[in-house]
This record gives structure tokens, sequence and C-alpha cells, in this order.
């Protein structure tokens, strides 16, 4: 499989990147609320360990698959699929939610 297939099943099936990308944050909100000041302490940060985690890996690959089909394939950034970028946009988001709602 090419990346370039791999970028046409995702965008012609986006609705488990979708959901999966969107549910973090909102995961994110419920956390911030039901852990109010105690975000810091043990169970928690582990939970927003594993968000972030969740969160980072793949908007990080996502990342690099488009800077090495630009670059190396020499494809135009306009045939790139706007899933990715939507992917990167939550992946910021939802560390910046992270980061600034909690002392972890």
């Amino acid at each position: 499989m090419t990346l370039q297939q791999l970028f046409d099943s995702i965008g012609n099936n986006p609705t488990f990147l979708l959901i999966f990308f969107i549910g973090l944050p909102i995961l994110a909100f419920v956390m911030i609320w039901i852990t109010g000041e105690d975000s810091y302490k043990s169970p928690w940060n582990f939970i927003y360990s594993g968000i972030i985690y969740a969160v980072a890996v793949p908007g990080i690959f996502a990342t690099l698959l488009v800077a090495y089909t630009i670059f190396f394939e020499n494809t135009s950034l306009l045939q790139v699929s706007d899933n990715f970028d939507v992917c990167n946009l939550i992946y910021i988001k939802s560390k910046t939610i992270i980061k600034t709602n909690s002392r972890f």
C-alpha cells in the first residue's frame, strides 16, 4: 500500500478518524470537569498522559506523512487530504486544553 492509497482510504472513510479525534478533546473536557482541583494527583495524571499520547502520536504521524508526501513525492499541498490537517488542528487544540486547565 502506498501513501497515496492510505490517504485515499482514509479520505473515503473519515468517520472513525473524526470520531477518534473529536472524542479525545471531549474526553479531556469531561476529565477536567470531573477532577477539578485534583487533576495533578496520581490516578488522573496517568489518564491525562494517555489522552495526550493518544492525540500526539497520530497527529505527529499525520504531520510526517504530509511532509513526506510534499517533499519526497513532489505532490502539491492541495492534493493532500484535508483529514490530516483536521487531525493536526485537533491535536494542537487538545494539547492546549489539557495544558491550560490542569496542573499536569
